[in-house]
């Protein structure tokens, strides 16, 4: 069957806190989740990518983001990372409602309601029953990567790391070209360090996927890292050309912008972000710190 008949995944993104940008996360999948980032940027940026964010496909991680986080992404979690914007994991195309889309021909209908009701506990915060649902699940259908994705999404959200990576990775045994797990395990291996197999992860997804805007963010953030700040820019221009409304990406691209002493082009990036979040504090800051006026948002 092929992956535009899979069921649907639930639509939720993680973010994570690392230092100057943000990355995403993928959502969790309706047989799956994803992306999501922030951080921070030392004198003129800030810290902000693992909390949870609600959009379309495409992670880590904010560094995605996306679980997260995510990522960001056909859906993806944990985003989630100066760091950009899992996650996240932008995403193709949006995820479908999950309670009416069709079971796959070797999923039992027990692990469909097993699927949707542990989503329907990651999404309200109990990991630990979403988790033991999950988990259910995949002992009575093993070969369903999307199971196995949504497992490594509530592990990666309770901090259990070792086995998020696992389940991202027998997810990709399943599923070589699964651009939202690529995402996902990009921005859990970019929260660890691990910058080099990060930067292997988010390339895949970009292959998987051209135009996931999530990925580009994420792996802008792992150029930074890496101290190559015209090839983190020029991910970041890929990010908000491919997602015009991810305004994490258009932080860390102004931010990206202010390290190069182009104040020129940062302020209208700040702005941006602000004008598509004007609650989003860190860009507020950091436009007060170069001269840019912030606009005035009422609590």
């Amino acid at each position: 069957m092929s992956r535009r008949q899979r069921p649907a995944r639930a639509k939720i993104r993680e973010t994570a806190r690392v230092s100057p940008a943000t990355s995403r996360t993928a959502p969790i999948r309706a047989s799956g989740v994803r992306r999501g980032l922030f951080v921070t940027l030392g004198a003129l940026l800030v810290c902000g990518a693992a909390a949870v964010f609600w959009r379309g496909t495409g992670a880590e991680p904010t560094v995605a983001t996306t679980p997260p986080p995510a990522t960001n992404t056909a859906p993806a979690a944990p985003a989630s990372p100066a760091t950009a914007v899992t996650s996240t994991a932008q995403p193709p195309a949006a995820p479908t409602n999950p309670n009416t889309a069709a079971a796959k021909p070797e999923q039992s209908n027990t692990a469909i309601d097993l699927n949707q009701e542990a989503n329907k506990l990651l999404e309200a915060g109990d990991l630990a029953g979403a988790i033991q649902l999950y988990e259910k699940a995949i002992a009575t259908t093993p070969e369903d990567e999307d199971l196995h994705y949504n497992l490594g999404i509530a592990y990666a959200k309770a901090g259990q790391n070792e086995k998020a990576e696992k389940q991202y990775r027998e997810a990709l045994q399943l599923l070589p070209d699964y651009a939202e797990v690529h995402n996902n395990l990009g921005n859990l291996l970019l929260r660890t360090a691990r910058l080099q197999e990060a930067e292997e992860q988010f390339n895949e997804a970009i292959s998987d996927m051209p135009d996931y805007a999530a990925a580009h963010n994420n792996l802008g953030i792992v150029r930074q890292r890496q101290k190559r700040l015209a090839e983190a820019t020029a991910c970041f221009e890929k990010a908000v050309r491919y997602d015009t409304n991810y305004f994490e990406a258009h932080y860390n691209l102004a931010t990206a912008y202010a390290i190069d002493h182009q104040p020129d082009k940062a302020l209208p990036e700040f702005r941006e972000a602000l004008r598509l979040n004007p609650t989003f504090e860190p860009a507020q800051r950091a436009l007060a710190k170069i001269g840019g006026q912030a606009p005035v948002t009422t609590p």
